[in-house]
C-alpha cells in the first residue's frame, strides 16, 4: 500500500501498479486465511476485509514506535540455562 502510493507520487506508473497489486495479493491471502474458518456472514466478511487491510500497518507502526522507544535500550542477551 504505502509502496504504491510513494511510487505513484514519483512518477513511476508501472512500479506502482506492481507494488499495489502485491500488496492486493497479499491483503487477499491474508483476509481469506480469517475469513475461511468463519460463518462467512455479510457482516463478518466485511469486517474481514477492512480490519485485513488495516491491520498490517497497525502492526507495522506498532513494531516500528517500539524499536524508536526503547532504541537506548541494550541488545537482549540469552540466559544459558
Amino acid at each position: 500500500g504505502a509502496a504504491a502510493l510513494a511510487l505513484a507520487v514519483a512518477g513511476r506508473p508501472r512500479a506502482a501498479a506492481v507494488a499495489g497489486a502485491v500488496w492486493a495479493a497479499g491483503t487477499a491471502e491474508f483476509a481469506w486465511a480469517r475469513i475461511a474458518p468463519g460463518p462467512r456472514t455479510r457482516h463478518e466478511v466485511t469486517t474481514m476485509l477492512v480490519t485485513s487491510a488495516l491491520i498490517p500497518p497497525a502492526a507495522t507502526w506498532h513494531r516500528l514506535s517500539g524499536l524508536w522507544r526503547h532504541r537506548a535500550a541494550p541488545a537482549w542477551r540469552e540466559v544459558a540455562a
